[in-house]
C-alpha cells in the first residue's frame, strides 16, 4: 500500500523520506515488509503523502481482507 500511495504521488523514497522527516532506508524497509510502522510513524507517512492516517490503515485493512478471501477461496 507504501508504495502504491508514493507512486501515485510520482514521490521517490528519498522524497516521501524528506516529507515523512523518516530515513530512506527505513521507507525502504517498510514497502519490502522488513519493517512495521509504529502509530507515530503512520502519521508521519500520512503527513508526507497528504493522506490522513486513517485512510493509510484502511487501505491496510481492504487489502489484508481481499487478502484472507483469496486464501478461503483457494482452500
Amino acid at each position: 500500500m507504501l508504495v502504491e500511495a508514493r507512486k501515485q504521488r510520482r514521490m521517490s523514497q528519498a522524497a516521501l523520506a524528506v516529507a515523512s522527516e523518516l530515513d530512506r532506508t527505513f521507507i525502504s524497509q517498510l514497502e519490502l515488509g522488513k519493517k512495521h510502522p509504529s502509530l507515530l510513524t503512520l502519521f508521519q507517512l500520512g503527513s508526507g503523502l497528504g493522506l490522513a492516517p486513517s485512510v493509510l490503515l484502511r487501505r491496510v485493512e481492504h487489502a489484508l481482507k481481499a487478502k484472507a478471501r483469496a486464501a478461503v477461496q483457494h482452500l
